[in-house]
């Protein structure tokens, strides 16, 4: 009878080590999959930019040569242009907190923490 039961606990030692090593794979492969997402989600994003980056800066040098022909002076529209800019960026670095990192950190958050897909 003292052999079933020592078969038995070392039975279900056994399987209570394969059990830690499936739940030690299982969080590898879960990370590898959050990270993956991760990257792609970024490297879609960085092109997204890349092109909104590029609109812009063609539609920048329209309306700066735009606004130079109205005032006769090329320079005068860049300069008004690159004024604007500068208003726009001093706008930005003032309320960088609440219009991004805020809003960054808990999106990876919530890509991360999560347990299923979200698209």
């Amino acid at each position: 009878m003292d052999n079933t039961i020592q078969e038995n606990v070392e039975d279900l030692v056994d399987h209570i080590q394969e059990y830690i090593e499936t739940q030690k794979e299982l969080f590898v492969i879960g990370a590898k999959e959050k990270a993956a997402a991760a990257i792609s989600q970024t490297i879609v994003w960085i092109m997204v930019g890349l092109f909104a980056f590029l609109g812009v800066a063609f539609l920048s040098i329209a309306l700066a040569m735009w606004l130079g022909h109205l005032l006769g002076n090329f320079g005068y529209g860049f300069l008004i242009v690159g004024v604007l800019y500068g208003i726009g960026a001093a706008l930005f670095y003032t309320f960088r907190e609440s219009l991004l990192l805020t809003r960054l950190n808990d999106l990876f958050l919530i890509k991360f923490m999560s347990n299923h897909e979200q698209h």
